[in-house]
């Protein structure tokens, strides 16, 4: 019952910020409509092959990763982890609560005979970790790319330079923010690379990591605690392979080519429709859509999503209305095509939405 209530509770609150994110994207394009659909007709939109073709390749990185996470427990064929991954994903953009998390390990653990707990400490905890390096590379490089005083100095329109944006303090003292923010580079790259070390100590000495675990989780209610044991095992187990310095070596390289597919897709689009954005700024937009999508919310990101987006390209010069219709665009070929892909494997295998996720549910809460 607290289970069921707890997420009713979350769910009333990613629908809320969703809202509230959709209404404040809808109000910052108040008599910027005009621009908006000027925007949407005349972008180029052979521009959305390579950037869909760039999200396709990061969810087949995603594919052959997972089975290399899966391999020391199982040589599972790649048609199920591909079935599993979409589905999975799938879901994610229909459903609240970033549900396709659970569904995705359930569906590679009915269709095959590796355990559910498993298959979910590969992919939602192993799988999540290295994400996170991913992620501290990403956040690295866009404040590494930030325009510098060389670029500052450069003369463009507003519209579409991509130049260093100075913020006024109420003193009138302009703020060099990409300066301050690139003098952060160092800390990020640090976090990275003790997040690898951790996870290597983990791999090497898994038991007295464990063990290190348990003292640390004694204050903790004991239901709360054996919860965080049992899944901790399971990707403890996961990390077998991280013994084989081929496997780290791996598993590494497809995260940072998936990680790096994200914002070789929003540059592609974002010459589309003629914005001067570098790469380093689409570096940027994602960090900011990464870190937006963190929180609850209603299905498919809705709201929070474009606003990421939007807040991206506007720091490097772009009006409302091309930010605002690169941001629904950006939304749609992320959105659109997994879900399309995913319901048609659905409906390929006979699956029915509704009950995998009542039953993944069930067997999650189970673990």
């Amino acid at each position: 019952m607290q289970a069921r209530w707890r997420r009713r509770l979350t769910l009333g609150g990613g629908v809320v910020l969703s809202g509230a994110a959709l209404a404040v994207f809808i109000g910052a394009l108040r008599g910027h409509w005009g621009n908006v659909a000027a925007s949407l007709t005349g972008a180029n939109y052979l521009y959305v092959v390579p950037a869909v073709g760039f999200i396709a390749v990061m969810y087949a990185l995603r594919i052959v990763r997972w089975r290399l996470f899966l391999k020391p427990l199982k040589d599972i064929p790649y048609r199920h982890v591909t079935e599993a991954t979409l589905i999975g994903f799938m879901s994610t953009c229909v459903l609240p609560l970033r549900a396709g998390e659970v569904i995705r390990p359930y569906v590679l653990s009915r269709t095959t005979d590796l355990d559910f707990g498993h298959a979910a400490g590969s992919d939602f905890g192993l799988g999540r970790v290295f994400d996170m390096m991913g992620s501290f590379l990403l956040v690295f490089l866009a404040l590494v790319l930030l325009p510098g005083p060389a670029e500052q100095g450069a003369p463009a329109p507003q519209a579409e330079q991509a130049a260093a944006v100075r913020v006024e303090e109420p003193e009138g003292r302009a703020v060099d923010w990409p300066a301050r923010l690139r003098a952060h580079a160092p800390w990020v790259g640090g976090l990275a690379l003790a997040g690898l070390l951790a996870l290597l100590a983990v791999a090497v000495q898994p038991e007295r990591m464990l063990r290190l675990l348990r003292l640390l989780l004694r204050p903790l209610p004991r239901e709360w605690s054996d919860v965080v044991l049992e899944f901790s095992d399971s990707v403890v187990q996961s990390l077998a392979f991280m013994k084989s310095p081929r496997g780290v070596a791996a598993g590494l390289v497809l995260t940072l080519a998936l990680w790096f597919c994200y914002p070789l897709s929003t540059w592609s689009l974002a010459q589309g429709f003629g914005l001067a954005l570098p790469f380093g700024g689409a570096v940027l937009v994602q960090v900011l859509i990464t870190l937006a999508v963190l929180l609850p919310q209603a299905p498919s990101f809705v709201g929070v999503f474009q606003v990421a987006a939007m807040a991206g390209v506007s720091l490097y010069g772009v009006t409302r209305g091309p930010a605002g219709a690169f941001a629904f665009m950006l939304w749609v070929i992320n959105v659109v095509p997994i879900t399309v892909v995913g319901l048609a494997v659905l409906w390929w295998r006979g699956l029915s939405l509704r009950r995998l996720a009542e039953e993944s549910r069930h067997v999650a809460d189970d673990h």
